[in-house]
């Protein structure tokens, strides 16, 4: 939920007025900093490579994700007009 809030929020930004842009900014800043503290907590004793690495590897997660649901939204289109091209 939090990364479609963040991306919908994240695309407006070049289309809307400064002082929209303004808001924008601090609404996107607030959803990434919500979890600050629940973050900070269960990161205890991480160093800063650590946290960097952490920060990649779940964004790299939500793109294998997209990836794999993209392909599967394709395979299961080829399918449908496979068997729409049989009858």
């Amino acid at each position: 939920m939090m990364k479609a809030q963040f991306m919908s929020l994240w695309d407006g930004l070049d289309t809307v007025a400064t002082s929209q842009k303004t808001r924008e900014r601090q609404e996107i800043l607030k959803l990434i900093l919500a979890e600050e503290n629940e973050i900070a907590e269960k990161t205890a004793g991480f160093s800063g490579s650590d946290l960097r690495e952490l920060c990649r590897d779940g964004a790299m997660y939500r793109v294998r994700d997209y990836v794999r649901k993209e392909q599967m939204r394709q395979i299961a289109q080829q399918m449908q007009d496979s068997q729409e091209e049989e009858q």
